[in-house]
């Protein structure tokens, strides 16, 4: 019988992959996933549990699907300061961008007539993309250094994830 369970890698899936299991642990087989629609359908007996960190990515994704649905449907005045709503090319940016970006980031409305992807490490350091209708405008704060760059639209998504990786490994 095929179970199915949530699995959300730290890298974005083009296609199947196999993963196998930690030897070290109860899992001492080999098992095969096959993803589709971020579902991963498990093919071992063996396999009982997924790890939790992917359980809280697949969370967090699920919270952000939600949030880029919800900031389509802002109105006029929704941070009671007179923003607008976002038009549809920083609604379309943003969704393009996040689906294709190699890690799930905190997404906020802001009422510059853009929508920010955050992230944040346990050390405080600080990585930001406000992404604008244009361009996307970067800030990082790592070990109390502080750099600002803008990325035009082109080749968006390499330089994203560049700046991500750039960011994560530092």
């Amino acid at each position: 019988m095929i179970e199915k369970s949530y699995f959300t890698p730290s890298e974005p899936i083009f296609n199947p992959f196999i993963v196998k299991a930690n030897t070290s642990s109860k899992v001492s087989s080999l098992w095969q996933m096959r993803v589709k629609n971020r579902i991963a359908y498990n093919y071992s007996s063996t396999f009982t549990s997924i790890p939790q960190k992917y359980i809280v990515e697949e969370k967090r994704k699920s919270i952000n699907l939600q949030k880029l649905k919800d900031l389509e449907k802002l109105e006029y005045n929704w941070n009671g300061n007179g923003a607008e709503p976002f038009t549809t090319e920083v609604l379309n940016n943003a969704n393009y961008i996040y689906h294709n970006i190699i890690r799930e980031p905190k997404i906020f409305p802001t009422g510059r007539k853009s929508i920010q992807f955050e992230y944040e490490k346990n050390n405080g350091d600080y990585l930001e993309f406000e992404i604008f209708h244009d361009r996307i405008e970067v800030y990082m704060e790592v070990s109390e250094e502080e750099k600002e760059i803008t990325i035009p639209l082109i080749n968006v998504v390499k330089k994203v994830n560049e700046v991500i990786n750039e960011f994560f490994e530092s």
